[in-house]
């Protein structure tokens, strides 16, 4: 009796140790849309042509890169960052949020939402971004509102087309 009792306690015993040792898995979901978006999004980017304003091409852009960095998930699980843009031609620093004689201006970005990662607002200025990422290739569709000034580079659609 003394021997199926000691059996008995060693089954039960043994029968916690596999239990515990199964682990719970599957909870981690993955990456979220934000933090994929993120990591594409995340590089530094040469500027591949002159970019299109309007209905054609703008400017000698030749040497303007734009370097995306530090992205991290923020308040309400919205992914966000910094951007340097170096390269402007003079007279271009307001389309990426400087003064119109800064050739390289440096600010802030987040994606519009947790879920609509292809738009991103640029800090400082407010300015919406389309962006159509993938790991070689960045487009970029944007509109800089006229802060009523004449200098030609407002109200219409940039798009700027990048490598990687």
């Amino acid at each position: 009796m003394k021997r199926l009792s000691n059996l008995l306690a060693a089954l039960v015993f043994a029968s916690l140790v596999i239990f515990m040792s199964c682990g719970g898995g599957g909870d981690d979901p993955g990456p979220s849309v934000g933090e994929t978006q993120a990591g594409i999004f995340e590089g530094t980017w040469a500027v591949s042509g002159d970019p299109i304003f309007g209905d054609g091409p703008e400017a000698d852009w030749t040497g303007f890169t734009l370097t995306i960095s530090g992205a991290a998930e923020g308040a309400n699980s919205v992914w966000g960052g910094n951007y340097s843009a170096s390269g402007i031609p003079t007279g271009y620093g307001e389309v990426w949020g400087g003064t119109s004689t800064e050739t390289s201006v440096s600010g802030s970005w987040a994606f519009q939402s947790a879920t609509n990662v292809s738009t991103v607002i640029r800090g400082g200025d407010n300015v919406e971004i389309v962006i159509t990422p993938s790991t070689s290739a960045l487009s970029m569709q944007f509109t800089v509102a006229s802060p009523a000034r004449t200098s030609g580079i407002f109200d219409e659609q940039w798009t700027f087309q990048f490598t990687k």
